[in-house]
């Protein structure tokens, strides 16, 4: 179970805001064309995802997979919760990562209509692509 301390204070003018998992599931775009895909089975795909930290060295870059919850308020943190049906940020975990090797983290910004990336719980936000909905057609 991941523990994180994201501070509730806005980061550039972002609210963090709460998103259920059927609103969070399917594909959302970033203004690059990266591709971030959220599936039901808490498993996801990135595409073309830029995950360069100074704090993580060894995070994948590019095409990555790997499995994500809600993180959920519990005393004095948060920690990821497979169970939750909803959530203001999104623990990952990437595959062929050990646990805590890569520490980005979703948060979900703009009244649930905007993802973005970081990997520093003081701030929702360190990646500079912002990620949209990508509507489905029918």
């Amino acid at each position: 179970m991941a523990l994180l301390a994201l501070t509730a204070c806005a980061d550039g003018g972002q609210e963090p805001a709460e998103i259920a998992k059927q609103e969070l599931v399917g594909s959302w775009t970033g203004e690059k064309g990266e591709r971030m895909q959220f599936s039901s089975d808490q498993t996801f795909r990135f595409t073309s995802v830029s995950l360069e930290s100074q704090t993580y060295l060894s995070c994948p870059s590019g095409a990555s997979t790997g499995e994500w919850s809600f993180f959920v308020s519990r005393g004095d943190g948060l920690f990821s919760d497979p169970q939750a049906d909803s959530g203001k940020s999104i623990a990952l975990t990437f595959d062929g990562q050990d646990l805590g090797g890569c520490g980005f983290f979703v948060s979900v910004v703009d009244g649930g209509k905007t993802l973005c990336l970081s990997d520093d719980p003081d701030h929702l936000c360190t990646v500079e692509s912002m990620f949209s909905r990508v509507e489905s057609r029918s």
